[in-house]
């Protein structure tokens, strides 16, 4: 094998494996969905799909959840099920994920025209969820579905989970076997309808996953109210909790519930999912507690947000975050305020999952500023119709209001405020933070600043290629002139689409050309927006990516000591303003001549960077005078887990800056060689003329 062809096998296999087993998830799962695998019942006692709870009462024309709970002995990957039903006594009225499968990649089988169908079938087939490489449910007991049904019929209905072969289905989630289906078996439930005479909605006609509400909906004045549930203890350690745990609503009333922080030391930041019913509530809006009211950072609750939410009953990924030092004290703390509109009659849980996109708290003292801390939830419920509850006017509209407005007494704040610029030399990019419209273009100029004049500058950008494209690079004035520029061809500009890094965009002056002290612009850098999503613009602060030359005399050529700073795009940002569309990508030719260096960005929490899938977005608001590239992974903690550097920090980084093995100094090296060498060639032709003209000038003098 040929050394070019070994490197291509090496660089080519983690990618090969990736999508070999993202492509056994998919097949699995169509496997199970279409029948081609029989995957064998086993005894209870081994992997199992039940319906939970087992037995259940409901009023005529009233709603229930059921949920299909598995049980597993090993991590499990994905799994499938058919849920039938007496389509005569109950219908469908949404399918959502269980808090196990809430962030999984893959999510089939419950649109609105499958249920349609299976309302007319009596059978739901092939509802499925799976996530990709390596990420898994722990084994044990998880959620997989929650199934909304309503009773149009009285009678008693059996909810089933058939084990043929296109039914029931778990996948395996250990890695060696990742996405081989397991056996598995069953367990059904019942639901009587009829069962007391009990106000309830009129029962649409043609059920869908988020049903109008009906004015008939009012219970009847003689009514008697549900006792209030218990709440249960507080989970030891760090929590996230709704308070109140158990909240009575009239109807078409709208009610506030908190989402309150538990925690033993200070935090930077919070972030939380909320589900619910979206057939019994309406999100109207979301806004800070009282506690992060002044945070740097509050993303996840724009208008685009609440209307996807109303639809899915899941609210993704609410964060807010401080800057450093800022931090909230431990103990009890207001996160968010979450307003809902009764639009249906019934009892809807309402859920804080801890998923891996979902429940989080950031350490908020100093030696840890940023770090994921272990966090616990504890959920709620709302009885919606309730008797005794004071049934005002309704709102205009439920639709979500068009931003999150703090308590009146919060200083408002922008979405992502620049950090401070460090002190000395330093690369950055502006704007800081760029919000863009879906499909839009937008442009970030790399910006230097230098207490000394400069002779040359090195750059590489690291971003998530799933959410932005490079389509164009151009040199600035103060740069225009330099005789050396490279790393911003299409091939480059190809390349980087790909790998997720520019690497290496770099020019440079050959003495005594320089850049004058102070703020001089190196490149512009023009992007597309492919997808929905946040990504970093991350300047990796290592000799080989991020470096400035010396422009002095005495030390020409020789690399400064520099820090650099980030930037932050927000794709579909609710309050962008759209730009010209931009030109197309080029398109991809041979790959640069320079090697590209691909860098992985490190997760704190251990899983999946942003470009593994989708991240929730990075929110990373901190200053970054950093040796290594700040994480890229979507979730809350790696976003936010790079505090400012400290003094000391940036003294050892600064040390640590090699003097030579830039990409420029080489460049510049180069060409100070081949003149060298240019000079030397040429004294050697000119040389022995002029010592032939000096012999034959003094034989001449020498003649009488």
């Amino acid at each position: 094998m040929t050394p070019r062809r070994s490197r291509e096998v090496a660089t080519g296999r983690p990618r090969h494996l990736v999508r070999g087993v993202a492509a056994l998830v998919a097949v699995g799962l169509s496997l199970l969905a279409t029948g081609l695998v029989a995957v064998q019942p086993v005894l209870a006692t081994g992997n199992k799909l039940r319906i939970d709870p087992a037995v259940q009462t409901v009023p005529q024309a009233g709603t229930f959840t059921a949920h299909i709970v598995q049980h597993a002995d090993v991590p499990t990957s994905g799994a499938a099920a058919t849920i039938t039903f007496d389509p005569t006594l109950l219908q469908i009225t949404s399918v959502s994920r269980g808090t196990g499968y809430a962030a999984a990649s893959i999510f089939t089988g419950a649109s609105a025209a499958a249920i349609t169908a299976a309302n007319t079938t009596g059978s739901l087939a092939g509802v499925a969820a799976a996530f990709l490489p390596p990420d898994s449910v722990p084994a044990g007991d998880a959620d997989f579905l929650d199934v909304t049904f309503r009773a149009i019929g009285c009678g008693t209905a059996t909810i089933g989970l058939p084990t043929g072969p296109n039914d029931a289905g778990l996948l395996d989630g250990q890695a060696a076997t990742y996405g081989n289906p397991l056996p598995v078996s069953t367990a059904g439930g019942t639901v009587t309808t009829c069962v007391a005479a009990s106000p309830s909605p009129s029962p649409s006609g043609s059920p869908s996953p988020s049903p109008s509400p009906s004015p008939s909906a009012s219970p009847t004045p003689g009514g008697t109210p549900r006792p209030t549930l218990t709440p249960p203890p507080l989970p030891a350690g760090d929590s996230l909790r709704i308070e109140p745990y158990d909240s009575n609503a009239g109807t078409d009333t709208t009610f506030t519930i908190h989402i309150v922080q538990h925690t033993d030391v200070p935090t930077s930041g919070a972030a939380a999912t909320i589900a619910f019913d979206p057939t019994l509530l309406q999100i109207v809006s979301v806004s800070r507690g009282t506690a992060y009211a002044a945070s740097a950072i509050f993303t996840g609750a724009g208008a685009p947000a609440l209307t996807a939410a109303n639809t899915t009953g899941r609210l993704i990924g609410v964060a807010a975050a401080f800057l450093p030092p800022d931090s909230v004290p431990a103990g009890d703390a207001d996160f968010l305020d979450v307003t809902f509109k009764a639009v249906g009659c019934g009892t809807a849980p309402l859920g804080l999952p801890t998923g891996g996109p979902d429940a989080a708290l950031l350490d908020g003292r100093p030696g840890s500023y940023g770090n994921p801390l272990p966090v616990s939830t504890v959920g709620g419920s709302v009885a919606t119709c309730q008797v005794g509850v004071p049934t005002p006017s309704p709102t205009p509209s439920p639709t979500p209001s068009p931003s999150a407005t703090p308590a009146p007494s919060a200083t408002p704040v922008p979405l992502l405020t620049p950090p401070p610029l460090p002190a000395g030399d330093s690369i950055r990019l502006e704007p800081y933070y760029s919000g863009v419209i879906p499909n839009g273009g937008f442009t970030v100029r790399v910006v230097q600043h230098v207490d000394v004049p400069s002779s040359g500058i090195t750059v590489s950008i690291v971003f998530d290629p799933s959410i932005i494209h490079v389509v164009s690079i151009t040199r600035s004035s103060a740069y225009a002139a330099a005789p050396i520029y490279a790393g911003a061809s299409d091939a480059a500009i190809a390349a980087a689409n790909s790998s997720g890094k520019l690497n290496q965009v770099a020019a440079a002056f050959l003495p005594p050309g320089n850049v004058p002290a102070g703020e001089a612009d190196f490149i512009s850098v023009e992007f597309k927006a492919v997808a929905c999503g946040q990504t970093d613009l991350t300047l990796p602060n290592v000799s080989t990516d991020s470096a400035i030359l010396d422009g002095r005399p005495a030390t020409y050529g020789i690399p400064l000591p520099i820090q650099t700073v980030k930037g932050v795009v927000r794709v579909c940002d609710p309050e962008a303003t759209p730009t010209p569309p931009p030109t197309p990508s080029p398109t991809a030719t041979p790959a640069p001549t320079a090697a590209r260096v691909t860098t992985v960005a490190p997760n704190p929490q251990g899983g999946q960077t942003a470009s593994g899938g989708a991240p929730a977005p990075s929110l990373n608001p901190g200053p970054e005078p950093s040796a290594s590239p700040a994480p890229t992974g979507t979730s809350l903690g790696a976003a936010l887990a790079s505090p400012a550097a400290s003094p000391a920090r940036s003294s050892a980084l600064l040390n640590n800056v090699a003097l030579v093995g830039l990409g420029v100094v080489g460049l510049v090296g180069g060409f100070v060689i081949v003149l060298v060498i240019a000079a030397t060639m040429l004294a050697g032709l000119v040389l022995p003329f002029v010592m032939v003209s000096l012999l034959r000038g003094r034989q001449a003098g020498r003649r009488p």
